[in-house]
């Protein structure tokens, strides 16, 4: 879908249903394209040929991800067992919390990324507009636009963590109008959008995004089961490593989405399982909750607020040197696993974890990964591809109607299935 280019800020909530990044509702709406709207609220369309906007085209992008990301953090937070859901809402709301998401659920679908439970929609836009910002960069010369290639490298490495979050996430997806892609489709494409996004930055001597890409295709590497690739990437992080998704208070799109649905609207709570965490009777300071003592609105549970991010302005880390080292714990396993293990252990206090069980490492790993990755968007994944029970165990009653699923990714939603003409 080339269009005319992508949008530079998310739509306003009267045309939010015509500017649907990738589901179809253009059709729903009367409009040949979903780029076709233009609200007051952004650039104009003739604009965006002008190659004096590529930055501010770059910007939009990162910025769309970064809300995406942010809501993605807490909509599978709450899929899986980080999160619980506090609140009183919809039968459809209830189902992210149940495990048990129908593939009519139009929240999950069709909200956008400062409304709870967003999912598909938030990153269908800024996939959309990824592509649509490197079709433009490609049309432009280096001469037009003094800084391309660095352009051109942020916008791959997003394009590539878009599916990244799309393919841990979902069963199938659509990306730009294209048919139904399997999962692991999206994180092939990922870790091509990666592979470009570090030759790109490498060119433009962006060691920043050097090493994004290398956390994320160290990822993508691992999901698809290239041990050795994954280690090489893992292993050419730096230490200290960090970037971040920014977070800013100045508007519902660009405020952390953790911070606001469970310590300012209490719509969420801090599941049981992650409450009071200890390693050999020794408090674990990584995964700080506190009891407000007070019942969210659905009146069932009790509020327990996290305190990792403790403002709407706080940034969510998207790849770190800490990612890579568990990534690296996990594939080596055995002693090098055990060292890595102690080094976040050391470094939070707590007692040596001690063994040479491969499958007692394993399992640890996957608990260190729960602690040192809360609320980074990395758990709904990892108890889908470690298999970890969930509990309430599948079948058991839901307090708010029916019983709890056993849901592992997100269902192809049927307004991109129904409005998508390349999907049959």
């Amino acid at each position: 879908m080339k269009g005319n280019g992508p949008f530079i800020s998310m739509c306003s909530s009267t045309t939010r249903l015509l500017c649907m990044a990738v589901l179809a509702v253009s059709t729903l709406s009367g409009c040949n394209s979903v780029l076709d709207v233009e609200p007051p609220d952004r650039v104009p369309t003739e604009q965006l040929g002008d190659p004096a906007t590529a930055g501010l085209q770059v910007a939009s992008v990162v910025a769309s991800f970064d809300c995406a990301f942010s809501q993605y953090v807490v909509t599978t937070g709450e899929t899986s067992d980080e999160l619980v859901n506090s609140n009183l809402r919809s039968a459809q709301a209830f189902e992210f919390d149940q495990r048990n998401v129908d593939p009519a659920n139009e929240n999950a679908a069709l909200f956008e990324c400062d409304q709870l439970n967003a999912i598909y929609e938030p990153l269908s836009m800024e996939l959309t507009q990824a592509e649509e910002t490197l079709g433009q960069l490609d049309d432009w010369s280096d001469a037009e636009v003094p800084d391309r290639a660095s352009l051109v490298a942020k916008t791959l490495a997003y394009a590539g963590y878009g599916r990244i979050l799309l393919g841990e996430a979902y069963c199938s997806a659509a990306i730009n109008m294209s048919g139904e892609l399997g999962w692991q489709e999206i994180l092939s494409e990922a870790e091509d959008r990666l592979s470009q996004a570090m030759q790109a930055a490498s060119d433009a001597g962006d060691e920043g995004l050097v090493n994004l890409t290398r956390v994320g295709r160290a990822r993508v590497r691992r999901d698809l089961g290239d041990t050795t690739g994954a280690i090489t990437d893992a292993q050419a992080v730096p230490e200290g490593f960090v970037y971040v998704a920014h977070s800013n208070s100045s508007s519902p799109r660009s405020m952390n989405q953790a911070y606001r649905a469970i310590n300012q609207n209490y719509e969420e709570s801090v599941d049981p399982r992650f409450r009071n965490l200890a390693y050999q009777g020794v408090a674990d300071p990584r995964v700080q909750v506190e009891n407000t003592g007070q019942l969210g609105s659905g009146r069932v549970y009790e509020v327990w607020v996290q305190n990792k991010y403790p403002s709407l302005d706080t940034d969510i880390p998207m790849a770190s040197w800490d990612e890579a080292q568990l990534i690296l714990a996990e594939l080596e396993g055995g002693q090098a696993a055990v060292d890595i293990i102690n080094m976040f252990h050391q470094r939070a206090g707590l007692p040596d974890f001690q063994s040479q069980d491969p499958q007692e490492i394993h399992d640890h790993v996957i608990q260190e990964r729960s602690r040192e990755l809360f609320l980074e968007g990395q758990r709904f994944w990892d108890m889908r591809r470690f298999n970890v029970p969930y509990d309430p165990p599948p079948g058991t009653s839901y307090p708010k109607g029916g019983v709890f699923g056993d849901m592992r990714c997100f269902p192809l939603p049927n307004a991109e299935r129904y409005n998508n003409p390349n999907i049959p």
